[in-house]
C-alpha cells in the first residue's frame, strides 16, 4: 500500500484501480493484502472526511498501543508475582505447622 493515500482526504474511487484493497484482494489474493488494507476492506467504508484506509491506520495504531500497555501491565504484574512467589518461598523453612 502506498502511504501517499493516507496523508490526504481522498475517496478509495479516487485512488487507482491497482492500488484499491478490494481490488487487490482480487486480482493477487489475500496474502498481498497489508494489515492495513485487510481492516480497509473489514471496514468497508470511511465517514466524511476520512476513507476506509486512513480509518484502518488509526484502528491499527489504537490496537498496537493498547497491545504495548497490555504486554507492559503483564511484565510488570510477572514481576510482581514472582517477588511475592521468591518471598513466600524463603520465609518458609519447610516445617509444617
Amino acid at each position: 500500500m502506498n502511504n501517499k493515500y493516507l496523508n490526504q482526504p481522498i475517496k478509495i474511487k479516487e485512488i487507482p484501480l491497482e492500488d484499491r484493497p478490494r481490488e487487490k484482494l482480487k486480482q493477487n489474493g489475500i496474502s498481498s493484502l497489508s494489515d492495513l488494507e485487510l481492516v480497509a476492506i473489514i471496514l468497508g467504508t470511511g465517514i466524511k472526511g476520512f476513507n476506509a484506509l486512513q480509518i484502518s491506520e488509526q484502528v491499527l495504531e489504537i490496537l498496537d498501543k493498547k497491545k504495548y500497555h497490555t504486554r507492559s501491565r503483564r511484565a510488570i504484574d510477572n514481576t510482581r508475582y514472582r517477588r511475592s512467589k521468591s518471598y513466600d518461598d524463603s520465609s518458609c523453612n519447610g516445617t509444617v505447622s
